[in-house]
This record gives structure tokens, sequence and C-alpha cells, in this order.
């Protein structure tokens, strides 16, 4: 009740409504899931080296600086030093958008090698990091924990015979999670032979292609070496195919009178 005095001396009260007023302080709380297949974890990608038993002096070499080396997926340059040479690259561990790492070996020398992986370990490492190894036997599949050793960690001892091989390290957070890989005209794993001519007239994969005349009297090929471990097929330039397969190597060759050609068992996929 507020009172007023008018004019004439007279005091008159006015009543008004009674309001309250409070404050009300509403503290949010965000939480944040842990979805699945996405880890905090990075695997490392660094070098890999190949080692002869009976003669330490053969040595092989790949680092994630060399030509030889190639990724696929989403990986990053590491700002920090320390890696063999000084580099190395990460990628987040992920079941749902996973990269993989290839290091790329020519073995001359036929032996039995030590294989290991260079990598600096810490605690934001992924504790089992997925790798697969193709040598002349098949493929080995192993884990390793990149929290703890590090530097040239081993990797096991396998036999080499003459030939071309890879070592896979994927940032899948499940070994069961397969990555995708693409070879384009152009990469480290296409080549062709014969006469090839550059496309200009549509826009092939990443907007380039080879063409070739077909030809009765010369042969022209285009080949994709391909680092199988286990993959579904399916080419770009022909009716897609399903096909699972097992075996170390996978070559597709195309030629200029319209022939495809495998090198490598597959199995069909019903």
């Amino acid at each position: 009740m507020i009172g007023n005095r008018d004019r004439d001396n007279s005091l008159t009260f006015y009543s008004y409504p009674h309001f309250s007023f409070s404050m009300v302080i509403t503290i949010f709380i965000l939480f944040i899931p842990a979805f699945p297949g996405i880890s905090a974890d990075v695997v490392i990608a660094d070098a890999v080296r190949l080692e002869c038993v009976a003669n330490p002096a053969i040595v092989y070499i790949t680092d994630d600086s060399d030509p030889n080396f190639f990724i696929t997926g989403s990986w990053n340059n590491s700002a920090y030093p320390g890696g063999y040479l000084n580099t190395y690259k990460w990628a987040t561990v992920s079941d749902l958008n996973p990269g993989a790492a290839y290091w790329k070996f020519d073995v001359e020398t036929p032996g039995d090698y030590d294989v290991s992986l260079y990598y600096v370990a810490s605690t934001n490492r992924y504790s089992a990091a997925h790798l697969i190894i193709q040598h002349s036997g098949g493929v080995a599949e192993l884990s390793i924990d990149q929290k703890t050793g590090g530097l040239w960690e081993p990797l096991g001892t396998y036999h080499f015979s003459p030939g071309t091989y890879f070592v896979q390290l994927s940032s899948s957070e499940t070994s069961a999670v397969l990555q995708s890989i693409v070879i384009d005209n152009g990469d480290l794993l296409f080549k062709t032979e014969g006469s090839w001519t550059q496309g200009t007239l549509s826009p092939g994969y990443e907007d380039d292609y080879l063409y070739t005349m077909c030809s009765a009297t010369s042969t022209s090929q285009a080949i994709w070496d391909i680092p199988v471990f286990k993959y579904q097929a399916v080419e770009k330039f022909s009716t897609p195919s399903l096909e699972e397969i097992s075996s170390p190597k996978l070559k597709i060759t195309l030629d200029s009178v319209g022939t495809e050609r495998r090198s490598g068992p597959t199995k069909h996929l019903d």
C-alpha cells in the first residue's frame, strides 16, 4: 500500500498488487556421450623396417615421407618432432571413418626378415593398433600397444621371397572393420605399358583418365597393382563384380583389346 497526499492536504492510500521477485539460476551440465566406434586415442604411422636375419646388412626401410608410403582416409602430419627422420602421421581411432597407412617393399634378397614398426609411445596412443603384414607365406594379423614400447618395435619374423609386399596399419577401433583403397591413374600402384593418352572430354575419377586406341597389332596395358588382404574388388571401367579376395596380391590388367586379367585366387560372393 502506497500513500499519496492530495492538493487538499488529505492523504489517500492506494493498494497495489504485491509482486515477489526471485532469481532462478539454472545450471546446465553438458554430458558428452561416448559414441560407439569412436576413440579419443590416435594411431601413429611412421616407418617400417625389414632386416634380414642371416645378413643384417640387408635392410629395407620405408618411412612416411617416402614415395612407397601412402594412406587412405584422414591422416594428419604431426606438429611435434621425434619420429623417424623427424616426421610421422597420426589418425584418430574410429570405426565410423577408418583410414589405413601402407608401406610398400620391393624385396630382392630372399630370406627371413625381422619386421619392426617405428613410433614414439605416449599416453594418447591406441592400445590395440591393428597391423597386417604380407609375406611370402600369406598375411599375418596382429595388434600392438602404442602407449608403450616404440622406436623400433618388433612385429615378428617372416619369410620373404623376391617380390613386392605391403604392411598395413589401420586406424579402425576393431579389427573387423575394413578400409577401402582406391587406386587411380597416376598413383603409386598404377602403371601403364604402351601408348596411352590423357582424356579431356569428360571427367573421370578425380577429374582425369587415360585412354588408348584399340589395335590388332600392338597392345597397351593399364595395371592396378593392389595390396589385397580381403576386399571386394569393383572396377570403374567394367561391370561391377563382387569378389572376396584372400590372396596377398591382386593385379588387374586391362589391355587395348578389352581383355581384363587378374592374378591371385578369388572367391565369388553370392
